[in-house]
């Protein structure tokens, strides 16, 4: 089975290891789950297709993650390769080379056109420890893209800072920034809830 209900409790199996590997990028995650793997543009890994579930949205797997790495507290890094949201379309964001990818690992990439979002974020804080949550991308979204797009195109300038996208006409938009479920660690791989 290939869904993030099984891909979060191998996460919670091997949790030890978010305390250790320098880079998210280099957790042990496993492979026989994943599509592709790799840093850079948006998706970083997307989770193989489960063919005979895909009537059911919880256990049809496909979901595209994106990793997010902190290591100086627990802010979420930037999103500059693209606009968060909970559902992206599969055929717009994957290069060929992706594709030959999933087909190499069995994966029909149309027969799960739109694929769910999730972000895989570590925060570490030298006091407080390390916090590891893994959160659906609509959490993210508090603007519709076309509207913010639009509000864009109108004023000419986006600033982003903190977290918020200030408009040079004035608005603010709040881009994400807290932490929603997961677990975290502190000094032993052992601790936590």
């Amino acid at each position: 089975m290939f869904s993030i209900f099984h891909f979060f409790a191998d996460l919670v199996d091997k949790r030890a290891p978010f305390l250790s590997v320098e880079k998210l990028e280099h957790f042990p995650f496993d492979g026989e789950m994943l599509s592709f793997k790799k840093k850079g543009a948006f998706p970083d890994m997307a989770l193989r297709v489960n063919s005979k579930d895909l009537g059911d949205p919880l256990l049809c797997g496909g979901e595209l993650i994106e990793l997010k790495d902190s290591k100086k507290g627990y802010k979420v890094a930037s999103f500059n390769s693209t606009i968060p949201s909970g559902v992206k379309s599969i055929e717009t964001i994957l290069s060929q080379t992706l594709r030959k990818q999933m087909e190499k690992r069995g994966d029909d990439m149309l027969s799960l056109p739109q694929r769910q979002v999730y972000y895989l974020i570590r925060g570490r804080h030298p006091a407080a420890g390390t916090k590891v949550c893994l959160v659906h991308g609509s959490f993210f979204k508090t603007i519709e893209t076309e509207t913010l797009c639009t509000r864009v195109r109108k004023i000419g300038a986006i600033v982003v800072k903190d977290g918020v996208a200030a408009c040079a006409g004035g608005g603010r938009y709040a881009l994400g920034g807290s932490w929603v479920g997961g677990f975290e660690g502190g000094g032993s791989a052992g601790s936590g809830g």
